[in-house]
């Protein structure tokens, strides 16, 4: 403001200087030359006068907009502390909800688990071969019998159905997995759960020696209600990764058709469905191709959960891929020995080489089973195999209570 009054009393000096000037020149006192530059000095005195005042009209113009900008600020300051106010709300509300549904799912498998024992507590006869599900059950002893030792597993002599009833009683049932791998990198990319019991003196049973027996028992859905729920278990635990794995929970025939334990099964899939795409139920060939209209509408009720299929135990080629896939199949296991050298004897009518793209074009992924050495893993790089299964790549292992680690199978592979 000083130096605004002082340009101010320049000019006027100058201008009264300028004024006098002309007098002087108009009366002859002063020359031309010298009325022209007391002129000369009141326009330059003006010109900075007008600069001056315009300036100071930006710096005003300036200061509004920067009070304006101020009040902006102090307004998105307050919304910016609504917003994080909401959100730790929305977080608390969801954090709160998780519990809750973490809570609910507890108490479901709980509740399935104690079924399933009260279940196999009932069934301590031998049930009748015939009635619903009898066209599903496979024979004693044979290979594709529900829950039947695959080639690395030890082949123990069957145990008595008693033992089976107990174990499943007591719940001691344990959940093992073995890693499912891509090929040719072996890194693991899906798991398959793989049940066993504890017998009376804590020794593991495994599938090979108590599936028989427990399937003429019809104790199979009990053992598959609780390996289905720890195998949900595992699945949950697993969605936190970037691109979860999918597991592999093995189900009898007998399940789909018990009138007792599927709609149990049922309403816990139905409350879980939201693990769709990462609880596949596996069955093998011989149940699937032997299935009637009541294990068919019940492989409709799951597919229309959402969850899909995966074929195992597969003996033979002659397959249908699109039927497969229109029944909700979306993996086929085929024996990695079968692929290098047994496809004539299959029945294929298509070349190894084929199969993994002709099953491709109905969504159908191909996974080589039983690879146990270097040279079969080595032989499959010639068949566009884009999964691998077997020994060599990890064999079954109990579940481990940091499951969300590196698996130490995955390390070891």
């Amino acid at each position: 403001m000083r130096r605004l009054a002082g340009i101010i009393i320049a000019n006027l000096v100058m201008a009264t200087a300028g004024f006098g000037g002309w007098l002087a020149w108009a009366h002859g006192t002063l020359s031309g030359v010298e009325a022209l530059l007391a002129v000369a000095c009141v326009l330059i005195g003006s010109g900075q006068l007008a600069a001056l005042i315009g300036r100071d009209r930006g710096h005003a113009a300036l200061a509004r907009r920067a009070a304006r900008l101020g009040e902006v600020n102090e307004r998105l300051g307050d919304e910016a502390m609504r917003l994080r106010e909401r959100i730790e709300a929305l977080e608390h509300a969801f954090r709160a909800a998780e519990e809750a549904a973490r809570a609910q799912a507890q108490a479901q498998f709980e509740a399935l688990e104690a079924l399933a024992g009260e279940i196999a507590d009932l069934r301590a006869n031998p049930v009748a071969q015939h009635g619903p599900g009898a066209a599903f059950r496979a024979p004693a002893g044979d290979p594709a019998a529900p829950g039947a030792a695959t080639p690395e597993q030890d082949t123990a002599p069957a145990i008595a159905i008693e033992t089976v009833r107990r174990a499943v009683r007591d719940g001691r049932v344990e959940l093992c997995l073995q890693p499912i791998v891509t090929l040719p990198q072996r890194r693991t990319r899906h798991y398959e759960a793989i049940a066993r019991l504890r017998d009376d003196d804590g020794r593991p049973v495994l599938a090979g020696a108590f599936a028989p027996v427990a399937a003429r028992a019809g104790l199979m859905p009990a053992i598959d209600a609780i390996a289905l729920r720890r195998a949900a278990d595992v699945a949950r635990r697993l969605a936190g990764r970037d691109r979860p794995p999918a597991v592999f929970c093995d189900l009898s025939a007998q399940s789909l058709v018990d009138s007792e334990l599927f709609p149990q099964l049922m309403e816990f899939l139905a409350a879980n469905r939201a693990l769709a795409a990462s609880l596949v139920p596996e069955f093998a060939q011989a149940e699937v191709e032997a299935a009637g209209p009541l294990e068919l509408e019940s492989l409709a009720l799951l597919r229309e959960l959402g969850f899909r299929f995966s074929l195992d135990r597969v003996r033979h080629l002659d397959i249908d891929a699109g039927r497969l896939a229109g029944l909700g199949f979306r993996h086929l296991k085929v024996p990695a020995r079968t692929l290098i050298d047994g496809m004539e004897e299959a029945g294929a009518q298509i070349h190894a080489a084929d199969l993994g793209t002709h099953l491709a074009r109905h969504g159908i992924e191909l996974v080589a089973d039983g690879v146990g050495d270097e040279r079969t893993a080595v032989d499959l790089l010639d068949f566009d195999v884009g999964l691998g299964q077997g020994a060599l790549f990890g064999s079954p292992r109990p579940v481990r209570g940091d499951l969300a680690a590196e698996p130490e199978h995955r390390r070891a592979a």
